[in-house]
């Protein structure tokens, strides 16, 4: 799929571009059709992709990144089913807007700003599908609350505005209020264990055992991935400064090295805003340290929420000494691999229960089977084509004794059919991802109550 994130940069500014060309205001049906042009990798068979409501999940994340710019002073929701180009929208739209063919990853992302009125649906009076989009389980459509103070609570932390007299939108998923939290606080250079604190929360989401130290004379953060004889650990030091550059002579170089040798930890980076100037490459290839932008790591955040990584996989982010964004995209590819063997999973399923219906009396599918018609019955792509252990892994996942979605067929020397309908079969994953969400002694609990097999 060659849809683009919703946190795309050139998606939020292709937006208000177009906006701004239709005069300033717009209905959303005039936008939809003219946002393709600007990101030429999207297929035809892209824009049929359906959200779980019924609804065009193209058209969704329009929505929803209307909604990222209404919640940052960009758009005006006042008037329903009009997307109105605000003062703030146009300033940051002219400051950043070069054509539909430039670089805007580095582009800096307009602050959160107070939200009074109430959200309205858009055009059609549809809320945009949360579903639709890489999310933390149990994200909300977006909800109004009462104007906030300058320091809001968001999840558990009091995050407070970088400028003076701002106010914040409260978030209520946890995730975006991380990343709200490590968006505000890398600027708050007179209060740095605020930014530290957001690093170790960071971390510890992503997996590791992290662990906020500080002080002088001490690494900022701990970072420890316990895989037995293959674990390693990572001394963080966070930069935040309100120029939101980090200079290279900020970056006490010896000082990290000495905190790496200290902890005996395998790895060493340095977190900030952003960095410039000096010999910064050189004396990261000297002292082997990785420098990580707070917008990598919130790319990473959000990407983990969706299909997260294993400890293994997040290694790969400090083995390349300098800035980290060529280990962000090959952790990005390897994110787009884990979830197409995801949705081999569900093609598997649909793939049995189509061939069952349409021919009862035919023997059941095997492996080879599977692997063929996967890989020529158009629906992959080649570069996305599942691989013949692809599709042995995923047949074997669901035919083990834990899942048994699928069972073989007595005396077939390998064919496979649905112990249940599809739509069971998905039941039975989700409750088995409940189960797992429930750990210990509540899923215990929970299954002396018969939850589980209630709801399946």
């Amino acid at each position: 799929m060659a849809l683009p994130s919703e946190y795309d940069n050139k998606f939020w500014l292709a937006l208000l571009h177009e906006i701004d060309e239709a005069g300033g205001r717009s209905k959303p049906s005039a936008i939809y059709p003219r946002m393709r042009a600007y990101f030429p990798e999207i297929t035809d068979d892209d824009l049929l992709l359906g959200t779980s409501d019924g609804g065009n999940k193209w058209t969704n994340m329009i929505q929803w990144v209307r909604q990222h710019l209404v919640y940052r002073g960009c758009i005006d929701n006042t008037q329903r089913g009009i997307w109105t180009l605000t003062d703030l929208g146009r300033q940051w739209l002219l400051a950043n807007w070069r054509g539909p063919d430039a670089d805007y990853s580095q582009v800096k992302k307009p602050g959160l700003v107070r939200k009074d009125s109430a959200e309205k649906p858009d055009a059609d009076g549809h809320e945009p599908d949360r579903t639709a989009m890489p999310r933390a389980r149990g994200r909300q459509p977006p909800t109004t609350d009462s104007p906030v103070p300058a320091s809001v609570t968001v999840g558990q932390v009091t995050a407070t505005s970088p400028s003076s007299g701002a106010q914040l939108h409260r978030i209520v998923d946890p995730v975006e209020a991380l990343c709200q939290r490590l968006e505000v606080t890398q600027r708050q250079s007179q209060t740095p264990r605020l930014f530290e604190a957001a690093i170790t929360d960071a971390f510890d989401f992503l997996g590791f055992e992290a662990q906020h130290i500080g002080g002088a004379g001490e690494t900022d953060v701990l970072a420890r991935a316990s895989l037995g004889q293959s674990s390693y650990s990572v001394v963080i030091d966070a930069k935040s400064t309100h120029t939101g550059k980090v200079p290279d002579a900020q970056i006490t170089w010896p000082v990290i090295d000495r905190h790496r040798q200290g902890h005996r930890a395998t790895f060493a980076a340095v977190i900030g805003e952003d960095f410039s100037g000096g010999q910064l490459q050189d004396f990261a290839d000297q002292y082997k340290v990785t420098l990580i932008t707070t917008s990598a790591l919130l790319e990473l955040v959000r990407l983990h929420s969706s299909a997260p990584f294993n400890l293994h996989e997040l290694k790969e982010l400090f083995t390349i000494f300098g800035r980290a964004d060529a280990a962000l995209q090959a952790l990005l590819e390897r994110h787009k691999r884990n979830q197409r063997h995801w949705l081999l999973i569900s093609d598997i399923i649909d793939t049995i229960e189509r061939f069952q219906k349409r021919t009862p009396s035919s023997p059941a599918p095997k492996i080879d089977n599977l692997y063929f018609y996967l890989t020529l019955n158009g629906s992959h792509s080649p570069a996305d084509a599942p691989t013949l252990q692809d599709v042995t892994d995923a047949v074997a996942f669901l035919a083990s004794r834990a899942v048994n979605v699928l069972v073989e067929v007595p005396g077939s020397s390998g064919a496979y059919q649905l112990a249940m309908k599809g739509s069971v079969a998905r039941k039975r994953l989700t409750a088995l991802a409940r189960f797992f969400d429930r750990s210990g002694d509540t899923a215990i609990t929970a299954l002396d109550r018969g939850e589980f097999g209630e709801k399946v």
